[in-house]
């Protein structure tokens, strides 16, 4: 298989091509990309060194978010809601603007409005960095369960988190990650998950493209699958979906995705 200059830019930044010109072997691409990603300074070298530290400090976060969000709402008479202050890139039209507009009426009360948009930053901000470090662990459990497949990008590419080896082909994977939503129930079947979990989507981040979709265990619940990562990983589903949240999006898909259960 002949690996393309353009092809090697998609994975490495210019300083890791100009030393991997040499090799087109994708196989040697794999190996390296993968070494890139664990070395120093790697965005997985972290996880390398002390990966139980990364899952420790994910429970942390996770507990001083419970205390801070319900701190919060307690302080500032605010309904429990669904346990999360906005959507991820909603901060300043959710939180900013409307405590702006009560500003414009209510100049003696400067103090309280900068508070509480000082504490909801806060609690914004602790709330991204448990997204954050759960899609990295997840990542970096994907990359170790299926190393003999998975070619990472050793930078930030919209859209493209690893290539998967395909029958010698490189396939582009968009990974997602997501808790056990609260829709899902016992023995739900991959393809099932995989339409609601699509219909369920944000409109600030709406797809109906392919997808690699990984879903973190639930304590009582479980999908209808006994697959192992490496097995999930070669199904892609076809399914059908409809969505109904926004005019100019609303409408029938067709989508064919995959989903990995951890």
């Amino acid at each position: 298989m002949t690996i393309t200059d353009e092809l090697l830019k998609k994975i490495f930044n210019k300083k890791e091509l100009d030393a991997f010109r040499k090799d087109y072997n994708v196989n040697a691409i794999r190996d390296y990309a993968q070494k890139c990603v664990k070395s120093e300074g790697g965005k997985y070298c972290e996880f390398v060194k002390n990966f139980s530290y990364q899952e420790k400090q994910l429970k942390q976060l996770e507990k001083l978010y419970d205390k801070e969000y319900k701190n919060f709402c307690a302080k500032w008479n605010r309904p429990l809601g669904n346990y999360s202050i906005c959507l991820p890139d909603r901060f300043s039209d959710s939180i900013v603007k409307p405590k702006m507009r009560e500003f414009l009426k209510d100049f003696k009360n400067y103090d309280l409005h900068q508070e509480y948009i000082a504490e909801a930053s806060k609690i914004h901000f602790i709330e991204r960095a448990i997204q954050q470090l759960k899609s990295a662990l997840s990542e970096f459990i994907l990359l170790i369960q299926c190393a003999d497949n998975i070619i990472p990008t050793t930078k930030n590419r919209l859209n493209t988190d690893f290539y998967l080896i395909n029958n010698n082909e490189l396939e582009d994977l968009d990974v997602k990650t997501s808790k056990w939503p609260s829709f899902f129930y016992d023995k739900i079947k991959p393809k099932d998950a995989l339409k609601l979990l699509y219909e369920d989507q944000g409109v600030d981040r709406f797809s109906s493209n392919s997808r690699l979709l990984i879903v973190a265990p639930h304590v009582k619940q479980k999908a209808n699958c006994n697959l192992s990562f490496q097995e999930q990983l070669n199904i892609t589903y076809t399914f059908e979906w409809d969505y109904k949240k926004k005019k100019e999006l609303n409408g029938h898909y067709k989508t064919s995705a995959r989903i990995l259960f951890l």
